[in-house]
């Protein structure tokens, strides 16, 4: 929950500042922080699942997605997206000047902001599956304290791991 509330903070502030670093910083702070709650890692006993994207907004799935590619080949990796682009150039001289190399260029070009309509539909797509999580967070600990409640105090001495 804290994750999608921070990625949701992060985005919110994206289209706030004109400086397009922190611009920049702010959105692939968002996006990697939102691809946290659906990755498994040591020390993370639960994750977010695609069924629970379903179930903040039946039709975020491919928005959703988006978003974990955009993580996983833009931001924390180097793949192919739709984000970046580089090119390396050879211009050569006209033929009737005699052929040869005039100059080699390298070229980048990258997205350095997403659009207002793209940090807009994040937000809400963390808002809804925030909530999502609360009512999940509810029922386990409804769960844990009916359970604690029907022992007895030694019996939950001897949970503890020493």
């Amino acid at each position: 929950m804290d994750d999608l509330k921070y990625g949701h903070e992060l985005m919110a502030m994206v289209n706030d500042t004109a400086n397009t670093d922190v611009a920049y910083s702010l959105w692939m702070s968002a996006i990697v922080t939102y691809g946290k709650c659906f990755a498994t890692a040591k020390g993370r006993r639960i994750k977010i699942e695609s069924n629970h994207v379903l179930k903040a907004d039946s039709e975020a799935l491919d928005f959703h997605q988006s978003i974990l590619d955009m993580r996983n080949e833009y931001f924390a990796h180097a793949g192919i997206n739709d984000y970046e682009r580089a090119s390396t150039v050879v211009i050569l001289s006209p033929t009737e000047m005699g052929k040869s190399v005039v100059a080699v260029n390298h070229l980048k070009a990258q997205h350095t902001k997403p659009s207002q309509e793209f940090c807009v539909s994040f937000c809400h797509l963390c808002r809804k599956l925030y909530d999502v999580v609360e009512s999940i967070g509810e029922e386990v600990h409804r769960k844990v304290l009916d359970e604690y409640r029907s022992m007895n105090i030694d019996t939950l001495y001897e949970k503890i791991e020493t």
